[in-house]
C-alpha cells in the first residue's frame, strides 16, 4: 500500500479527487488511465464541476504506468495543455499534482492499485471537513489517552488508528465506493477514554457497529452525529499548530 505524504492542502485534494475518480473507472488497460477534470487557472484545483467558468478549464490527466510518466492535455484540442494560461500558484500546484503521481506511478504494478492509496496525514477534504481538521491528532492511542486524561470529561479527539484504516480499506473493496474511516477518541463522565469508529459513506454518518452492510443508522452530517453524543461530548482538543 502506497502512503502520500503531502504538505499543501490543495495539491493533497486533488490527489484525493484522483485516486476517487480512479475507482470509478471501468478499465480494460491496467498500464495506461486518462481522467478528465476541470481546473481552476488561479489555483490549480481540480474539480468534478457540470460546467465550466471562464477561468477554468477542462483537462485531462494521463496515467501511463509503462512510461511511469504523467501527463495533461487540454480537451479542446487534445494537445498537451498550455501551462502559461495558468497563474503562477495554480501552475504550481499542477505540478506538485503532476509530481505526486509520477512519483506513487514508480511503486504500484497497475492501475488498479490507486484504489489503495492512503494519506498521511490522513485530513482530506470531506464534507464537515472543518470538524474534523480542527481537532485532529496525528497520535498513537497511547498518546492519545495521556493528552486526553489531563483534560475535563467530555474533551475529544480524531486520529486515525490501524482498526479505521483497515475497516476503510475493507470497506470500499466491499461497497466498491469511496468510504472513510476515522477514530473518535474521548473522555467519558468517569475519566475513561472511549474510542469509536466514525464512518463517511455516500454522505452518510454512522458509528461502525460490527456491521459491514452499513445498514444501521446513520446521520446526514458530521454535527448531526456528534450531536447524538452530546451527553458525553463537549469540547474539541484543538489541533496541535506547527510553529512559524
Amino acid at each position: 500500500m502506497y502512503k502520500f505524504h503531502i504538505q499543501n492542502e490543495t495539491v493533497r485534494m486533488n490527489i484525493a479527487l484522483i485516486v476517487d475518480s480512479t475507482r470509478h473507472q471501468r478499465r480494460l488497460n491496467q498500464r495506461r488511465q486518462s481522467l478528465e477534470f476541470v481546473i481552476d487557472l488561479k489555483t490549480g484545483k481540480l474539480s468534478l464541476l457540470p460546467t465550466t467558468p471562464v477561468d477554468h478549464r477542462v483537462i485531462q490527466i494521463h496515467l501511463d504506468l509503462d512510461q511511469q510518466q504523467v501527463y495533461v492535455t487540454d480537451t479542446r484540442n487534445a494537445k498537451e495543455f498550455n501551462l502559461e494560461e495558468m497563474a503562477p500558484q495554480g501552475r504550481q500546484v499542477l505540478a506538485e499534482t503532476c509530481h505526486c503521481l509520477k512519483t506513487a506511478l514508480m511503486q504500484l504494478h497497475d492501475i488498479n492499485e490507486f484504489t489503495h492509496v492512503e494519506f498521511d496525514p490522513s485530513v482530506e477534504k470531506i464534507v464537515d471537513r472543518n470538524f474534523v481538521q480542527e481537532a485532529w491528532h496525528v497520535v498513537e492511542r497511547e498518546e492519545a489517552e495521556l493528552m486526553l486524561l489531563n483534560t475535563k470529561p467530555g474533551t475529544y479527539l480524531f486520529r486515525k488508528d490501524r482498526f479505521a484504516g483497515l475497516m476503510e480499506e475493507m470497506l470500499s473493496a466491499a461497497k466498491r465506493s469511496r468510504i472513510r474511516c476515522f477514530t473518535l477518541c474521548y473522555l467519558d463522565p468517569s475519566k475513561q477514554v472511549r474510542e469509536r469508529t466514525i464512518v463517511n459513506w455516500n454522505s452518510h454518518w454512522l458509528f461502525y457497529d460490527d456491521d459491514p452492510t452499513l445498514s444501521g443508522h446513520y446521520f446526514e452530517s458530521l454535527e448531526h452525529l456528534l450531536t447524538s453524543m452530546r451527553t458525553v461530548l463537549k469540547i474539541p482538543l484543538p489541533a496541535l499548530k506547527a510553529a512559524n
